[in-house]
């Protein structure tokens, strides 16, 4: 069972599929790279701040010390002579002088040649890939159902397939080959990690997949089952997140629960919902101030549904007592005639309006939106390979490239599903082939999930600490690789 922990399902049902190769040859239209420069919300340092090894920054440094240079004799050589038409011209002597001094210049300066090196070429693709592995990370969106394991799913779905609730070509869908196959699949996994039962086991094996592979903060986001009781299954669920594995720096997972607001919910048991997880949180059942991250508001986003209205009063209700909202964004394509455009659009200023804590997704933003989410300084969490799978976006015209130019931007990347999509450390890896990412850019979305995490719960300590370990982490490989 070992050798499958942190595989995704895709290649365990499908004969192998390698996404790093559809990446190379997707091509699209480089977007523009001139936008707003929002600051992060939650946590300081700033990204403007935070104090990149020199290889990094483009600065010079502050401790250079200025020498006096010796005058030169004048000869005359270099001096203005006249032309015909008497324009002051240099001598050919002293213009092949300047040519040398600037190639000198530019050999003497390989820092600003690194750091605008993508890092596939400055490390080569397997280095990287183990670099990403190495690195601190914090997942900020893992759907609980789409954690599974492969040998697990089979396990769980041995007994729907023997009943009869599923059939072996519903099964089929795992292999997503079609945005429909991907819906289908979160159905199927849906209905596999049903029960309270399936649910711990999932969650125990999430955690260890995500300390496996160096994680150290995670938020699994899962929706709260009726059955034996939403109260019985919340508090099962909070009992296993507070025994969490350890790292191998011999801390705790930092592991905390989301808990989803399914927007096709009745709003009677929305509320109920939302009331459970206030008077959790008032009592601090089973530790819930801190192991209750907030909850998200999610589910298939159809047009015209007036959702965000229908559930606005409950999502303001939890924020009143400080619960952290998050919500899935911008999720509906623009269709093709222009039909329901204005639609779309209001809903996702109505949104932005509100102001949550964290958005998710992001994919089809109006321009207005991304305008008014940088400027606001509202994270965005993009799960970059659930894109390319669900909404079938090339990797290199993900939004994510949008946030990432802007230098001040809040972009998270997250997994969303492990099962489906592979590990947080593959997430990354892919992000910075298909986007070419260089040092800086990989170092700032690194630490930008750190800086986002709910309620604040990592401490400047904490945070200093994880942003100088990357910051070494990234140096080192790039240092090495640049030597060799």
């Amino acid at each position: 069972m070992d050798d499958l922990v942190g595989r995704p399902l895709v290649p365990f049902f499908a004969d192998g599929v390698d996404d790093t190769e559809e990446i190379e040859e997707t091509s699209t239209t480089s977007p523009e790279k001139k936008y707003a420069a929002p600051k992060f919300q939650q946590m300081a340092p700033k990204p403007e701040d935070i104090p990149f090894p020199s290889w990094i920054s483009n600065s010079p440094s502050k401790t250079k010390v200025a020498t006096k240079t010796p005058k030169k004799k004048r000869t005359n050589e270099g001096k203005d002579r006249k032309t015909k038409n008497g324009v002051s011209k240099k001598s050919t002597d002293s213009k092949s002088s300047g040519k040398n001094n600037i190639s000198e210049k530019k050999q003497s300066s390989p820092k600003k040649d690194v750091i605008e090196q993508p890092l596939k070429n400055l490390l080569g693709k397997e280095k990287l890939r183990e670099l990403c592995g190495q690195l601190p990370k914090a997942e900020l969106l893992a759907d609980v159902s789409g954690c599974v394991r492969p040998r697990t799913l089979m396990d769980l779905l041995k007994p729907l397939l023997e009943s009869g609730d599923l059939a072996q070509e519903d099964v089929r869908a795992l292999q997503m080959k079609t945005r429909r196959d991907f819906l289908n699949s979160l159905n199927i996994l849906d209905k596999a990690t049903n029960s309270l039962e399936a649910t711990l086991v999932v969650v125990k094996e999430a955690m260890e997949d995500y300390a496996a592979e160096n994680v150290r903060y995670v938020e699994l986001s899962m929706t709260l089952r009726p059955k034996p009781s939403y109260r019985s299954f919340l508090q099962s669920v909070l009992k296993i997140l507070s025994s969490p594995p350890k790292l191998s720096n011999g801390q705790n997972l930092d592991a905390r629960l989301l808990v989803n607001l399914d927007r096709n919910l009745e709003i009677e048991e929305a509320n109920s919902i939302v009331s459970l997880l206030i008077e959790f949180v008032q009592a601090n059942v089973v530790n819930s101030r801190t192991l209750i991250a907030g909850i998200r508001f999610c589910g298939i986003a159809r047009r015209n549904s007036g959702d965000w209205e229908k559930y606005l009063d409950t999502l303001q209700r939890a924020r009143d007592f400080g619960i952290t909202v998050v919500v899935n964004f911008a999720e509906i394509k623009k269709s093709k005639s222009g039909e329901h455009e204005e639609s779309r659009a209001a809903e996702q200023a109505r949104v932005l309006k509100f102001e949550p804590d964290r958005l998710v997704h992001g994919a089809f933003m109006t321009e207005s939106s991304i305008c008014n989410v940088q400027k606001s300084s509202l994270p965005v969490v993009v799960p970059f390979t659930c894109h390319f799978k669900g909404y079938r976006i090339p990797y290199k015209s993900n939004i994510l490239r949008r946030l990432i130019d802007d230098e001040k931007s809040p972009a998270i990347v997250c997994c969303d599903r492990r099962g489906l999509f592979g590990s947080l450390s593959q997430e990354y890896f892919k992000v910075c082939v298909a986007l070419e990412l260089g040092p800086r850019d990989l170092v700032r979305i690194v630490l930008a999930s750190f800086q986002n995490v709910a309620n604040q719960a990592l401490s400047k300590k904490d945070y200093h600490a994880i942003e100088t370990e990357v910051a070494t982490l990234v140096g080192s490989a790039v240092m090495a690789a640049s030597s060799s």
